[in-house]
């Protein structure tokens, strides 16, 4: 039950902490959890790498953050349970699938079935992130560069061998990294199925972001919904699923998010919305911080779109 029931539960308290940017900003029900992924991306990386805090306690962040998303849920209750009735209504068949793959199939398919080296190269990174501060992982960086055998060294790490195995790309991409060892803290949970989890999670973040996406062309809510479902089992999606590109599945509800308001950006620079600009730019830099190597690819078609429609339009 708890591949059903953890990303569901993710997913909502993403929810209440992206239901903050509502007192400002006229977001809807399925873009609320992708910018409280994104809020607790951003603080995170900065106060782990800038302030040199642990994730133990960028967690006690997260708790107020989350504290304060609930009192403002609470100001209108019945919007907001209307919302997530909708979220649950929306994700409820994926993770019924995910959840009896898990169970049918077994350790063997969620562990093994992807790409088995990216795989444990997150996890084990994730867990060192979980571990140690930003300077002791420095330090041990430092001291691993002056062994002989390099920085695979079983005997320097003692029992943790993983060690040996992440210190070296603890500068790769370090949001999922990050994610991944908030996942770790949760004690009840056998870290072997932290992969597939996180996995459920990004997979339903990337549902609820394509259903806005696709709505702003049909106007249509169920028939969103199909072609969402449509995109999460396409071949670009599960094909990034199946070769555990967690960097790149993390960000792709931001991509979707990019997308929409980059087809709306000409008529709010007509009529200037300073919101609308707040928005675009925080959801531009998650996606960067979480992977710079798609955004740098992205930007160059997306400015040339832009630019094309502020001569076109005479702005």
């Amino acid at each position: 039950m708890i591949f059903f029931i953890l990303p569901i539960v993710v997913v909502l308290l993403l929810y209440f902490i992206g239901n903050i940017f509502s007192l400002k900003f006229n977001l809807n029900a399925y873009e609320k959890p992708i910018y409280g992924l994104g809020l607790i991306i951003i603080l995170t990386n900065y106060c782990y790498f800038n302030l040199d805090l642990t994730l133990q306690s960028c967690l006690i962040l997260i708790y107020l953050l989350l504290s304060i998303g609930l009192l403002i849920s609470f100001l209108d209750i019945r919007k907001n349970i209307k919302e997530l009735l909708l979220i649950l209504k929306s994700i409820f068949i994926l993770q019924v699938l995910f959840t009896l793959l898990a169970s049918f199939y077994g350790e063997q398919f969620y562990i093994f079935r992807g790409n088995a080296h990216d795989h444990f190269a997150y996890l084990t990174s994730g867990q060192m992130f979980n571990s140690y501060s930003l300077q002791e992982i420095l330090t041990m960086v430092k001291e691993t560069k002056i062994l002989k055998d390099g920085p695979i060294n079983a005997g320097y790490f003692g029992n943790n061998v993983y060690l040996g195995n992440s210190l070296h790309i603890f500068e790769s991409r370090p949001s999922v990294q990050l994610m991944l060892g908030y996942l770790m803290s949760l004690e009840f949970l056998n870290p072997i199925k932290i992969g597939f989890i996180f996995k459920s999670i990004t997979s339903c973040l990337i549902l609820l972001s394509s259903i806005t996406f696709f709505r702003s062309f049909t106007n249509n809510e169920r028939l969103s919904l199909f072609i969402s479902y449509g995109f999460i089992f396409s071949i670009f999606n599960f094909y990034n699923y199946e070769i555990d590109a967690y960097a790149l599945i993390l960000s792709t509800p931001f991509l979707f998010l990019i997308l929409k308001y980059s087809f709306n950006l000409i008529k709010h620079t007509q009529n200037f919305n300073s919101n609308f600009y707040f928005m675009y730019i925080l959801i531009w830099a998650c996606y960067f911080i979480i992977y710079p190597n798609g955004a740098a690819i992205l930007m160059v078609p997306i400015f040339t779109y832009i630019l094309f429609n502020l001569f076109k339009h005479k702005i």
